[in-house]
């Protein structure tokens, strides 16, 4: 039997959410190296260390969050640090598993860890994902930027019997 394996890594810092967020440290930064250099000597140290301590954690946010996504004939491992640590669901404690199109603004309020009080979503861009509906949990959908390959993947295991067809 050849292993049928799909993975997906997507990162945060790679979108244009990522680059605005890039953007905005650079221009914020050289804004308080400005206020550092002209400002009166009342002004707190503290002040700006907060700022920058806020400033660079963002960064370092956007820079952790990377969605990883690896599915087997057995299962879907999903890990997207710091918000989710690393899951996993085998396909028998599924009640249905399929691809589809999503709002992301509309259903789960944007990008990232959502939950909109019905399901979670794991995203980090686009409208395309793979919806896990379990029978007593809440859903989860799991963004993917490889559309065709993870529809060919979950057609796959549903011609092997692996996922059934509803």
């Amino acid at each position: 039997m050849t292993p049928l394996v799909f993975e997906e890594k997507q990162q945060m810092i790679k979108t244009w959410a990522g680059s605005l967020v890039i953007l905005l440290n650079v221009v914020f930064i050289g804004l308080l190296m400005r206020q550092l250099l002209t400002a009166p000597k009342t002004t707190t140290l503290l002040a700006y260390a907060i700022t920058l301590f806020i400033t660079l954690g963002i960064f370092w946010l956007f820079q952790k969050a990377t969605l990883t996504t690896h599915l087997t004939r057995e299962g879907i491992t999903v890990h997207y640090p710091p918000f989710v640590k690393e899951k996993y669901f085998a396909w028998s404690t599924l009640s249905k598993v399929y691809t589809r199109n999503y709002k992301p603004l509309g259903e789960f309020g944007g990008w990232g860890y959502r939950n909109n009080g019905k399901s979670f979503a794991y995203n980090v861009s686009g409208n395309f994902g793979l919806q896990l509906e379990f029978k007593e949990e809440k859903n989860i959908l799991i963004g993917s930027q490889k559309q065709e390959e993870l529809a060919a993947f979950i057609q796959k295991l549903k011609d092997e019997g692996i996922l059934a067809d509803k």
